[in-house]
């Protein structure tokens, strides 16, 4: 099992550092963060629009709600704007010693954008937490078998622990950890999500609130239950072009 499993995930993208980190949480920090949060496990945001709405990323999409609300425009993937975009926060990312990255705005692209998307994470040797994932358009459970995700946040609108479990499970990842997060008036759901979590005997599944302001604290509503241990499961396969592919616990190992 990896590092992230049965941790809380303290989501304070609304903040640039944790003032107090714990070594048993998974602290992820906003788009302006300049090092990880030790002693805890450090996550970095990374947004595939335009963060400052610098307009250095062009050609850009038509405006929609998101740029109503933030401010954030979203860059065209058929354009090398965007993908200069991911790459200069990438490259940031690892360049300040994080380990993991999330990538927000997924449901802004399809599937197959996003997957060129962790390729990219994948080429600068992070790993990333998958975001919203029933929001994307396309076949959600290619992203969960991607190697380079490991644990998936969920807010509000974006889906609940069922709908969650059984797409981990279809991506043949029955085990990997589910986060979900919540702000302001969310308090009501977050706690739904953790009554269902109880009820339905979920592993690995977390929930936190944020009473200040967006994303900016942290307090547990669930701490995520590890799964049980289990034997590695590997299998080796020779595809018809002659490549060798490993799968392991479910997920190709690159």
């Amino acid at each position: 099992m990896g590092e992230l499993t049965g941790k809380p995930l303290r989501y304070l993208i609304g903040l640039e550092r944790d003032p107090a980190p714990a070594a048993g949480d998974i602290v992820e920090l906003g788009y302006d963060a300049t090092r990880p949060p030790a002693p805890a496990i450090g996550c970095k945001y990374v947004n595939l629009r335009d963060e400052k709405d610098s307009g250095d990323y062009g050609p850009y999409l038509p405006p929609d709600d998101i740029d109503d609300t933030y401010g954030e425009p979203a860059p065209d993937p058929d354009g090398a704007g965007f993908w200069v975009n991911l790459r200069e926060q990438l490259e940031r990312a690892a360049n300040q010693g994080f380990h993991y990255v999330e990538l927000d705005n997924l449901d802004t692209y399809d599937v197959g954008v996003v997957l060129h998307c962790l390729n990219d994470v994948a080429n600068f040797k992070l790993k990333c937490f998958i975001k919203n994932p029933l929001l994307v358009t396309g076949e959600e459970t290619d992203l969960l078998r991607h190697p380079a995700a490991e644990l998936i946040v969920v807010e509000r609108g974006a889906g609940n622990p069922r709908s969650l479990h059984d797409l981990r499970q279809d991506a043949g990842c029955a085990y990997m950890p589910v986060r979900f997060v919540a702000y302001g008036d969310g308090r009501g759901w977050a706690d739904h999500c953790a009554t269902l979590i109880r009820e339905q005997g979920h592993v690995d599944m977390g929930v936190t609130y944020s009473a200040l302001g967006e994303y900016s604290s942290s307090t547990d509503v669930i701490v995520p239950v590890p799964p049980p241990p289990t034997e590695t499961a590997a299998t080796v396969t020779i595809t018809t072009s002659g490549d060798v592919q490993i799968i392991v616990n479910g997920k190709p190992v690159p």
